[in-house]
């Protein structure tokens, strides 16, 4: 795609309804597994399948997650997103949940993703043997950040249906 881009999309894609990026880790007798989901519609600009792919499977690349102990985590990506929470919430069970939006405008190339999903970031912690107690806080302060790992969007077989040549 080259010079000035088309003012309507190439195609429309409905994010899975599965974590796109996540961790676990340990901290002394803590537990922690994070996960980061996003659900919404993207609209995305690409003269070719392999394009669209590349830029898909970068829009989760690079997701760093700091303040799991606190109110309210700050989320940060190599493409630069913009999470806006509007929700925290605890249950009895150890998991702490963080909802809200996330402003995507994603360029590489030649290609665009542009959209404004819901984004989930869930964090479960728990002590490892039973130990007692059940305020983490510590724990979880002396986490300080989490890089997550970003799955291949690109696999997944409702976009490889959309892709597919006629």
């Amino acid at each position: 795609m080259s010079g000035k881009r088309a003012e309507i999309p190439s195609f429309r894609f409905r994010l899975p309804d599965l974590p796109l990026a996540g961790a676990a880790t340990a901290i002394g007798k803590v537990s922690v597994t994070v996960r980061l989901r996003l659900r919404g519609v993207l609209d995305v600009w690409s003269a070719d399948s392999a394009g669209a792919l590349t830029i898909l499977d970068g829009l989760v690349a690079g997701i760093f997650v700091q303040g799991v102990d606190s109110a309210e985590p700050r989320i940060s990506s190599a493409a630069r997103h913009e999470f806006r929470q509007t929700c925290a919430d605890r249950d009895a069970g150890g998991l702490f949940s963080f909802t809200g939006t996330c402003a995507v405008r994603f360029t590489r190339a030649d290609d665009l993703v542009t959209g404004e999903p819901e984004y989930r970031l869930e964090v479960r912690a728990a002590r490892t043997h039973g130990d007692p107690g059940d305020d983490l806080g510590h724990e979880l302060a002396a986490l300080g950040g989490l890089k997550l790992v970003g799955s291949s969007i690109s696999a997944e077989q409702s976009l490889r249906r959309l892709l597919k040549p006629s």
